[in-house]
């Protein structure tokens, strides 16, 4: 299976996200790469965001939870919305 064709890659808020990875310093993870756990982890960490934050942004319990509930969000993605709830720009 070719993950690349099942990930969502038109994001209306995109050229949001890349402006708060630029805020964060941080650089976006490859648009092919799916959500998984690890990567997850990974990128929150990178972005100052700890799972129990992650929990009250999202309102699912694990990672993994976030990923079945959406199998087509890129990690890129996942991490954009994550910045967005988290950051100080109105």
């Amino acid at each position: 299976m070719n993950l690349s064709t099942t990930i969502k890659q038109d994001w209306a808020d995109a050229p949001l996200w890349a402006g708060l990875y630029r805020d964060a310093g941080v650089r976006q993870p490859p648009h092919r790469l799916p959500c998984t756990p690890r990567l997850m982890q990974r990128y929150l960490k990178k972005v100052g965001v700890s799972v129990d934050q992650y929990r009250e942004i999202t309102g699912f319990k694990t990672l993994k939870a976030y990923q079945e509930a959406n199998p087509s969000v890129p990690l890129w993605a996942f991490i954009g919305t994550i910045l967005e709830a988290t950051s100080p720009r109105e």
